[in-house]
């Protein structure tokens, strides 16, 4: 979910602009108002107004967050432990987008008017939106082998499901991401979590599609890098293929979902295409993340090593 707003278009809903020192923060929204299970639009924009740099250290993977209300992004999304210098040139500035939907993160959890802040840092905007609560939420389930396609529809149907992520494990349990909507997700776990066609049922809401838009007027080249893990789930070894030229130094890492960091694949630059080898026999059973970091590129993904 890549969703990019810029400066000027719809500035609507801001509260007030926190500084500190010579940066400036902001956080937009489309509109102030939204109704029933719509889709809340954030921007959140760090500018550079003065005449010298400065430096924020932060995450690779964990930059911008944004709370509403009592929920805080930083507290659901895979971070990783390492330290990254992120640089802000004078006139300079970084525009981080989220797109909150009902769906994948039960919000809003409330009717009536809700606080939304920004922050990375010391720098932090707010602004407030009304809009209604949302009934439904995410859903994790472990669909076993053998689970008819009626039976299934039907589960889909009452909790009127979508189905954001589905992968096969090696045992023909399907791992499935789901967004529901009438019935919370606590109940949802409370009527299906011992039905027979679920190995595990949960709600996770890990905040996994901020964007962040690198808008630097005095910015180096940015590298155009793609890259892919297949097999994806494997088990003894997968292959991390990556496309693109790296104009300057980067690391590529992999990380386990509490942000540990479990191996260094590659700290160089990065010609054409360029393979590397993930060992699964030091991996346990789970969802693992790798991340290509350097000064102007930060791309990441993810896998599934099964045992």
């Amino acid at each position: 979910m890549k969703t990019k707003f810029y400066i000027g278009i719809l500035l609507l809903a801001l509260c007030f602009q926190s500084s500190n020192a010579q940066g400036i923060a902001t956080i937009e929204t489309n509109k102030t108002d939204y109704e029933y299970g719509e889709a809340i639009e954030l921007s959140f924009t760090l500018e550079n107004t003065g005449t010298s740099e400065f430096i924020i250290r932060s995450s690779s993977r964990c930059q911008a967050e944004f709370t509403f209300n009592d929920f805080d992004s930083g507290l659901h999304r895979i971070c990783t432990a390492d330290s990254v210098p992120v640089m802000f040139s004078p006139g300079s500035f970084r525009t981080w987008s989220w797109v909150i939907e009902p769906r994948r993160l039960g919000l809003p959890d409330t009717t009536g008017t809700h606080t939304i802040s920004a922050y990375f840092g010391p720098y932090a905007d707010t602004l407030q939106i009304n809009a209604p609560e949302f009934i439904g939420g995410p859903l994790t389930v472990h669909i076993n082998a053998g689970v008819s396609t009626d039976t299934l529809e039907a589960i889909k149907s009452e909790l009127n499901a979508i189905v954001f992520e589905s992968k096969m494990f090696g045992n023909g349990v399907t791992y499935e991401e789901w967004g529901i909507e009438g019935t919370s997700p606590e109940e949802a776990i409370e009527i299906y979590g011992t039905h027979p066609a679920f190995r595990f049922v949960d709600s996770n809401r890990f905040v996994q599609y901020a964007s962040v838009v690198n808008t630097q007027k005095e910015v180096a080249r940015m590298d155009d890098i793609k890259s892919i893990v297949y097999p994806n789930p494997f088990h003894a070894t997968a292959t991390l293929k990556i496309v693109g030229d790296s104009h300057q130094r980067v690391q590529v890492k992999i990380y386990d979902l509490l942000g540990r960091e479990r191996m260094t694949l590659y700290d160089g630059y990065l010609t054409g295409i360029t393979e590397f080898m993930i060992d699964g026999s030091t991996l346990s059973n789970g969802i693992y993340f790798y991340t290509i970091v350097g000064e102007h590129v930060n791309r990441e993904g993810r896998f599934l090593h099964i045992e």
